[in-house]
């Protein structure tokens, strides 16, 4: 499974890489269509080997899979848990799920600069300098004509590294690997001499990547 497959890039590199069939889903209808085009255009080899679906994982408990791959997606999905729990019951024993994503909220860029915060252009951490309330009432105010309620209206979760780190410590999936800031940019690795800094976890943990095993049943 591709969770959040967008426009099937990650679907069509697996089937290229010897995947036997290989099913993506996102929620976004418009992509979904824009995945089945590319299909039927520029990939239709794997037309008896892949389906793009627009579903939440939550509706495909009863298909089991070797692998889920879920490339920034993440920080997008609204309730994190709940997905999740649908990852570790759409495995197979011993199966994996691959999951990498960025940019965390209280990253340089966690808004992806959507909030359109103040001063966001010149100062990375802009949209964490004010409280979410006054950003949607700011946002609001110069958008008059597509209002929103909270963060979650524009895409973002709002999860915190501190959030994550409970997130995937609450699964039964086992943790195989857990990666931050894996970025092969050397600007990173400096990042990382001043994230064992306290209070600076939060704001330089940019990235998050993580492998999760579905454990085998015991007789």
């Amino acid at each position: 499974m591709d969770l959040g497959c967008g426009n099937g890039a990650l679907s069509f590199y697996a089937l290229e890489k010897g995947a036997k069939l290989v099913v993506g889903i996102d929620v976004n209808n418009t992509i979904i269509d824009f995945s089945n085009f590319l299909l039927e255009q520029h990939f239709s080899q794997y037309k008896n080997r892949v389906s793009f679906l627009k579903a939440n994982i939550c509706d495909l408990e009863s298909v089991k899979f070797d692998i889920i791959i879920c490339q920034a997606t993440f920080e997008h999905i609204l309730d994190p848990y709940s997905c999740l729990k649908g990852i570790e019951l759409s495995l197979k024993q011993e199966g994996k799920a691959y999951i990498g994503f960025a940019d965390l909220y209280n990253s340089p860029w966690g808004d992806h600069k959507r909030t359109k915060a103040p001063f966001s252009n010149i100062f990375p951490w802009a949209h964490i300098c004010f409280k979410q309330e006054w950003l949607i009432k700011n946002y609001n105010k110069n958008n008059p004509n597509n209002p929103i309620n909270s963060i979650h209206d524009l895409g973002l979760n709002g999860f915190s590294f501190s959030q994550y780190l409970n997130l995937f410590n609450s699964t039964y999936l086992k943790i195989i690997y857990f990666k931050v800031n894996n970025h092969k940019n050397p600007l990173v690795h400096i990042i990382n001499i001043f994230r064992v800094i306290p209070g600076l976890r939060e704001l330089l943990s940019i990235n998050i990547y993580t492998i999760l095993e579905k454990a085998k049943e015991q007789m």
